[in-house]
């Protein structure tokens, strides 16, 4: 049986049974279906099953008034699929597993694919299925237990002390099997933080249960606890909730237990919620704490590359036979790794120029930067042809460990303006002519420097005519 919990119009919980379990509705916190409403009794509605199948409904609180399809209930009766059980504002709908596949028992906003991907992580019957935007009602022992351990997380220290104190914590407080965590450093993506503990000390890999609560958790924000684990050798019991940062879900906790040990319950899934909460808050500030130290680090990474562009820019334009060269450069700031130089071949009337861009961080940005210009510059100097310069380099930086490439065009400039050139990587390049009009270079780019193996660059002839400009 699978019951759907609303208020009005919004939809509070979906929680599922088996035919052995007793459905207890109140507002006590260790109720099946915990209606955290003052109006409602401690203990207000008992749903029991059958022998022969069926569920029977009573009020077990004549002097609070329960309705069943709008009449009142005023002793046992059998329920029926699609029947609903008024409790002053709240309405519980009942559907039975027979029915459940003619029936969709999800939010009513939820999109037709939303819906797709739900039904590819269905959870076992008995499970209980918190909004995030829930509240949660919780015991006085639990509030003394949570003010404990919230002054402990204050003393995480890093992010690896938040993993290793957050799974040490989560099975102290839950008595568990196994913890797991998982969050991410930035924004969006995947969980690139991850980590699991048992109770012996062992560590705890990804299991089936964390992959279904993983999107319920970490994409939909619920707060799930799966009340009887099916089909596997050591969990009896789980329970997943995610953890919210200022922008969104960070991540998610879990805890499960063994199959002998006791359940979990609904007043668990509010403790775990609440110290979620706690966990979060806590991450959110380490994370911020991470944020600032690399956009620190970034920031002098950038300082010491615009120091070696200073020192490998040309400081002077060479005078050119025929033509006239202007060049204008700024230090990037995001993405500081473009190159230029101009050179003047000693023995010979040929000028080379060189225009690239680095794409790499950190110390593999100076040192790709300082092999591209040298690159160049000395095989001008024994009259290497364009494509020559492109190949030696791709030779020196392909490694499949080192992930960094160079776009770039290496040109050689004859008298009268003959121009031989090879171009690598995203590297535009078109000619203005004489009336304005541009007109783009007759080659494609080949792939970035780098990027392939062994990649047999070529070099290609552009003839300039009179006013024209590259």
């Amino acid at each position: 049986m699978r019951i759907l919990i609303k208020e009005g119009e919004s939809v509070l919980g979906d929680v599922s049974f088996t035919d052995e379990d007793e459905v207890t509705v109140g507002s006590q916190p260790d109720c099946s279906v915990h209606l955290p409403d003052a109006r409602v009794s401690a203990l207000n509605v008992l749903i029991t099953p059958t022998e022969e199948g069926h569920w029977l409904v009573e009020n077990v609180d004549p002097d609070n008034r329960v309705t069943l399809n709008a009449h009142i209930l005023t002793q046992r009766t059998a329920l029926q699929n699609d029947d609903e059980i008024t409790i002053h504002d709240y309405i519980l709908k009942v559907y039975f597993e027979e029915a459940l596949t003619r029936t969709v028992i999800q939010e009513p906003e939820l999109s037709a694919e939303e819906l797709i991907r739900i039904r590819e992580f269905p959870l076992p019957a008995g499970s209980l299925v918190r909004r995030h935007n829930e509240s949660v009602s919780l015991s006085r022992s639990q509030l003394d237990r949570l003010a404990a351990a919230g002054a402990a997380i204050d003393s995480f220290r890093d992010l690896h002390n938040w993993v290793e104190s957050t799974l040490n914590l989560l099975l102290d407080l839950f008595d568990a099997r196994c913890a797991w965590v998982g969050f991410r450093r930035q924004p969006r993506g995947e969980l690139d933080v991850q980590g699991g503990k048992l109770v012996n000390g062992q560590p705890c890999d990804l299991n089936p249960i964390i992959e279904l609560l993983r999107y319920r958790c970490v994409d939909r924000h619920q707060h799930v606890c799966i009340r009887k684990v099916r089909e596997h050798e050591y969990v009896g019991s789980a329970m997943g909730v995610p953890l919210m940062g200022k922008g969104g879900s960070l991540g998610m906790v879990y805890v499960d237990r063994r199959i002998k040990t006791g359940r979990f319950r609904s007043s668990d899934l509010d403790m775990f919620s609440g110290l979620a909460a706690q966990l979060s808050l806590k991450l959110q500030a380490l994370l911020e704490g991470y944020a600032q130290r690399s956009a620190d680090i970034s920031a002098t990474e950038i300082n010491v590359v615009h120091a070696i562009q200073e020192h490998l820019d040309p400081k002077g334009i060479p005078p050119l036979e025929d033509l006239k060269l202007a060049a204008y450069s700024r230090s990037g700031q995001e993405n500081p790794g473009d190159v230029y130089d101009v050179m003047k071949h000693p023995d010979t009337p040929l000028t080379a120029l060189l225009l690239g861009h680095v794409n790499a961080t950190g110390a593999l940005l100076a040192l790709s930067m300082a092999r591209l210009h040298s690159t160049f510059r000395v095989g001008f100097l024994h009259n290497d042809p364009p494509h020559a310069l492109a190949r030696a380099l791709n030779w020196l930086m392909y490694d499949e460990r080192d992930p960094s490439t160079v776009d770039a065009v290496f040109l050689m400039i004859y008298p009268g303006g003959r121009v031989r050139y090879s171009r690598a990587g995203k590297i535009g390049a078109f000619v203005v002519g004489a009336d304005g009009q541009p007109r783009p270079l007759g080659t494609a780019d080949a792939p970035a420097i780098g990027q392939v193996r062994n990649f047999e660059y070529q070099s290609f002839v552009e003839q300039l005519a009179p006013e024209e400009t590259l």
